[in-house]
């Protein structure tokens, strides 16, 4: 017979062996109740944290893995119910103060997860939300940091964003949000979404004309997107898609930033960073009057913006790199054990800027051209 015992059931049950001398006490993850007491914070009861369950990690520690639901407005200001996963270290109470590592825009799978649950951080990060962080707009990641924030064991100095592409996009966007922050890593992030929605829609039609199996992430991110056009309207280079762009809160970005590109990027064309490093594809390879050209897509000042450009000189540093050696070539399905890594340069100024030079876009690709991937121990460090 097989017998199902909860947390607190193993727990007296290890404790009642403890006492008979024939175990040692095992540690356990969270129970809901004690989950419960450590998500509790002193903000109206709208806005707590609802349990929806726990969980071990897969750590050799007493990690816990929380499931919760929260209350936050949609892209047309109407309340709904999100969800989130939170990962504690093992042995965090309600006075502990830990770093928050929030996964933006995109849910972070829990293998990734670890890499900063073993740190000893906090790890935030939505579960399981209907849109693409492009169209849902920042308000979910707000409501969501904002709250993971106000955790009484979260220590609000020392709080980290990241996440890649459209997540990359959310990570610079709360990152002109929210204050204080200790760091952001972005990879691959849209800047100018003015730009590239004008890259995706208004090429639409050519891309389905010239067959979507010959370019085939580009044409699936693109249809992905098209709910993005109803929210922010058709004018891509007008000032509601520039204020939803990174590139129009520059200003208000104040927290270190390390930042990936690659000038192969057909998802996020090289041209909205800056004009000095865009490589012309070959035209035969694409379709006939296919552009990257940010003039002939948002012909205005807020469309043509490219991110260099507007930062200040004395804040940006940027790096020209090659990719690591033996890296092989980015596939549809990528197998995770030939990725190399690459550890990021860090500059003494604010925003660290690295650029792959991989090329010229080509239309099989995604983000890169070879598959690899960053780390930033010593950014993390500053």
């Amino acid at each position: 017979m097989i017998m199902k015992c909860s947390n607190l059931s193993l727990r007296v049950i290890a404790a009642m062996l403890l006492i008979a001398g024939s175990l040692a006490l095992p540690a356990a993850p969270l129970t809901l109740l004690e989950a419960q007491a450590l998500l509790k914070t002193g903000l109206p009861e709208s806005v707590q944290f609802n349990v929806l369950s726990v969980g071990m990690t897969g750590t050799a520690k007493a990690d816990t893995k929380i499931v919760v639901s929260f209350s936050h407005r949609d892209e047309n200001g109407v309340t709904q119910t999100g969800k989130a996963k939170i990962f504690v270290p093992s042995g965090t109470t309600g006075t502990s103060q830990l770093p928050l590592f929030y996964a933006a825009g995109y849910e972070l799978d829990d293998a990734n997860c670890m890499t900063h649950l073993m740190r000893g951080w906090v790890v935030v990060s939505t579960h399981a939300m209907p849109l693409n962080p492009l169209v849902r707009t920042a308000s979910a990641d707000i409501a969501l940091l904002h709250r993971a924030r106000s955790l009484s064991f979260i220590d609000d100095s020392r709080v980290f964003i990241g996440s890649g592409s459209a997540g990359g996009y959310m990570a610079l966007m709360l990152t002109a949000e929210t204050f204080p922050l200790a760091a952001a890593m972005p990879d691959m992030p849209v800047v100018n979404w003015g730009y590239n929605g004008a890259y995706f829609f208004e090429q639409a039609g050519k891309l389905k004309a010239f067959g979507s199996h010959k370019i085939p992430l580009l044409s699936m991110v693109a249809n992905s997107l098209t709910p993005a056009a109803e929210v922010f309207g058709s004018d891509y280079g007008g000032e509601t898609w520039f204020q939803h762009s990174p590139i129009g809160h520059i200003s208000r970005i104040t927290a270190p930033v390390s930042v990936i590109f690659s000038t192969a990027d057909v998802l996020v064309p090289i041209n909205q960073i800056g004009e000095k490093w865009v490589q012309p594809a070959d035209a035969k390879l694409f379709p006939e009057g296919f552009t990257f050209d940010p003039k002939k897509l948002a012909p205005t000042a807020h469309g043509t913006q490219r991110l260099i450009e507007s930062i200040p000189p004395d804040l940006v540093e940027v790096f020209e790199q090659r990719p690591p050696e033996g890296v092989v070539p980015f596939t549809l399905i990528p197998d995770p054990k030939k990725a190399k890594m690459v550890e990021l340069p860090v500059s003494k100024k604010q925003w660290t800027v690295v650029i792959f030079d991989e090329g010229s876009p080509e239309p099989q690709m995604g983000h890169s051209k070879y598959f690899f991937g960053a780390t930033r121990e010593n950014f993390i460090k500053i």
